[in-house]
């Protein structure tokens, strides 16, 4: 734990007291041996205490670089800083600028992760992607209208189109909000009152951002830390792939994420009306800001809602996230769901299509020219179709899919294309995503069927390599010889036996995990590797935390919909604590008027919502008809409780139970407060 200094003055006194407390009790003989024993004890451990202070005040100022900011290195990250030369070489596309495309069109790169878009129309701007945090948004926006002809005061954001639900294209939102107009008469009521901004996307964006955000967002933060590299520093961090750095540092107030939902959207319509595979692929819908015309394409690739746009009057192709300067990522270790390679050549296609004289991506630099547009795409699709025919090929031949990981290559004739090189996706990676996609986890090998767990495999391999100390001796070996793979897979078997294991070899398989990973991380030309190997060797060491802050999860409670979040703990059900208890708890939101019932059976949750002006029995038969098909009686067996409180006082309550109950925030109505206890210890308190 971090002390400031004033702590450890009282550390400092409190050792001295203590090592002379037991001299008061002594005859005089001992006396003076005490005092002088315990004297020297106090100095080594002010020694130690300072050594240790002195390393907390080196980590502190690595902390103060994180996010891509220059700071001062550590000594880890000077150790370990040098990058793949090619990757050295992509960083110069993500200089920080404002690119004019064409007289009414620019486009901000560098800012963070992603490029955001500014289309001036007649009175308004209309703003493509917004950045992934509040801050980039505001650098942006300073920026476009220091250009010449979007400064002007009458030039307010008419509207913002999402291309699809990622962070880094809708996490600024707000910023350009701020000074937002309705630009359309359609938006002004019967009063006279405008209405808000519009934001479009697909009608799957919404859905995809809460999905996101709420169930995956703890690990998703995690391992997006270290895909990205975003807690990393200058030089440790070469860049992120396709952007500079996932921009997410800045504390300051109203600097955070500011994602507004989008409140136009279009495809539902031909969603509701498609049959069969791949017949909501393409549809578009042609909608008029500030007197631009621009034709919305629904065209998924690295997102099933990705929305390309058109600009008929400039013949400019603004292609999300379907293109960028690098081999796509046609799996994202940071954990995503299955992206079909074959909708995004689809998609492609549309786009080629379109035969664009200007194509602007979300991530990296605008093409110009026709020719070159129709060149890159064409090569984009026929590498994602060449990846995904020939892992086809070897699956239907039955390879394993870390086999066929190792045997498909990128034709020679594309291999080398600058923007195909691996900077951000990988092959590898690819193909073991395309077979998961059609034949799911199991490779057909049946050693697989019932697996070992990872300790117990750990073990027994640790046994047959002679014991921890002889595995660790051979992993070493391994990495002095550039045998890096083998090295690793060899170590985080025995570090697998932890709790088994003697200080001194968990002290030195650790410092050897993280020599292997920072060897592993400077040879790599995928960014994306370089990052997750570089951040978990600082985890490993100590160095580095990479779990969810107590400030974003604050925040998330305090903002996310009530629904969400009732919603969201069912996947913090522990299974074990719940077994064989039945409860069902009715929680009346005062202010909003909403109700809801919580029931817990089988170890699962299930929330239900009711009229507030329904009994406790009635929303059981509710919500019996709904499980099971009929209407019985609620089950003498459930323990039944019933709590009135704000919606804010139930936020508060799963940020801190104990405090809420004290100051007497919630009624509980029914039940007693041993069973609300009862029903909350059923419940994961680690998570």
């Amino acid at each position: 734990n971090r002390s400031n200094r004033h702590n450890q003055q009282r550390l400092d006194m409190t050792i001295i007291s203590t090592a002379l407390h037991g001299c008061l009790f002594s005859d005089r003989a001992t006396v003076a041996v005490a005092i002088a024993t315990s004297a020297f004890t106090a100095v080594v451990f002010l020694w130690l205490c300072r050594s240790i202070r002195k390393r907390v005040d080196t980590f502190d100022e690595r902390d103060r670089g994180r996010g891509g900011k220059e700071g001062p290195p550590s000594p880890a990250s000077s150790s370990c800083c040098s990058a793949h030369e090619q990757l050295r070489e992509h960083t110069h596309i993500f200089a920080k600028r404002v690119i004019r495309v064409a007289d009414d069109v620019l486009v901000a790169t560098g800012y963070g992760l992603s490029n955001s878009i500014c289309i001036r129309g007649d009175g308004g701007l209309i703003i493509i992607d917004t950045c992934e945090s509040r801050a980039a948004a505001e650098e942006c926006l300073r920026d476009f209208r220091a250009q010449p002809g979007f400064g002007g005061d009458d030039l307010k954001v008419a509207g913002v189109i999402y291309t699809h639900f990622h962070q880094d294209h809708v996490g600024g939102t707000g910023a350009f909000l701020e000074e937002a107009k309705s630009s359309s008469t359609e938006d002004v009521d019967d009063d006279g009152d405008e209405h808000e901004c519009e934001i479009w996307a697909h009608h799957s964006t919404e859905g995809m951002i809460r999905q996101f955000n709420i169930v995956m967002g703890p690990i998703a933060y995690v391992r997006s830390a270290r895909q990205f590299g975003n807690l990393l520093t200058k030089p440790m961090l070469e860049n992120s792939g396709i952007g500079p750095f996932l921009r997410l540092d800045d504390d300051g107030p109203g600097k955070k994420v500011d994602v507004v939902l989008p409140n136009r959207t279009y495809g539902d319509e031909e969603a509701s009306g498609a049959k069969g595979k791949g017949k909501c692929e393409g549809a578009r819908r042609t909608i008029e800001i500030a007197g631009v015309t621009l034709e919305l394409i629904h065209a998924p690739g690295e997102t099933d809602d990705q929305t390309v746009v058109y600009m008929p009057s400039r013949r400019m192709l603004f292609a999300a996230d379907n293109y960028y300067e690098a081999f796509p990522n046609l799996y994202a270790i940071r954990g995503v769901p299955y992206r079909d390679p074959m909708k995004w050549v689809r998609s492609l296609d549309l786009m080629r299509s379109l035969e664009a004289d200007v194509m602007v991506p979300s991530h990296t630099l605008p093409v110009f020219g026709r020719e070159e547009v129709a060149e890159r795409l064409r090569n984009y699709r026929d590498a994602i179709a060449h990846v995904h025919d020939q892992t086809v090929r070897f699956a239907l031949k039955g390879h394993h899919p870390d086999r066929i990981a190792n045997e498909v290559k990128l034709p020679g004739t594309v291999r080398g294309l600058e923007y195909l090189k691996e900077f951000y996706g990988t092959v590898r990676w690819s193909c073991k995503s395309i077979f998961h996609g059609y034949l799911g986890w199991f490779s057909g090998e049946p050693s697989e069927l019932f697996q070992l767990s990872p300790s117990e495999r750990s073990a027994r391999m640790v046994r047959l390599g002679g014991g921890p100390e002889r595995c660790l001796a051979v992993a070493r070996e391994s990495m002095l010889d550039g045998d890096l793979q083998w090295a690793l897979e060899l170590v985080t078997a025995v570090s697998q036996l932890h709790e088994d294991l003697s200080w001194s070899v968990r002290r030195g398989a650790t410092a050897l995990r993280v020599d292997i990973l920072r060897k592993l991380g400077t040879g790599q030309i995928s960014a994306n590797a370089r990052n997750y190997y570089l951040t978990t060797a600082l985890e490993a060491e100590g160095s580095l935390d990479t779990s969810l802050p107590k400030a974003l999860l604050e925040e998330a409670t305090m903002t996310t919909a009530i629904e969400d979040i009732l919603d969201a703990m069912r996947y913090r059900i522990d299974a074990d604590a719940a077994e064989g208890r039945e409860w069902q708890l009715r929680i009346n939101y005062l202010d909003s008027g909403k109700s809801f019932v919580l029931v817990l059976r089988n170890s699962v949750m299930t929330v239900v919502p009711v009229s507030s002006s329904s009994s406790e029995e009635e929303s059981v038969a509710a919500l019996l008809l709904r499980m099971d098909g009929k209407s019985p009686q609620p089950s003498p067996a459930i323990t039944m409780m019933e709590v009135s409180c704000t919606e804010l006082a139930w936020r508060k309550f799963l940020l801190s139970p104990i405090k809420s109950l004290l100051v007497g925030n919630m009624t509980l109505t029914k039940g007693s407060l041993a069973d609300f206890r009862a029903f909350g210890s059923c419940f994961d308190r680690s998570m």
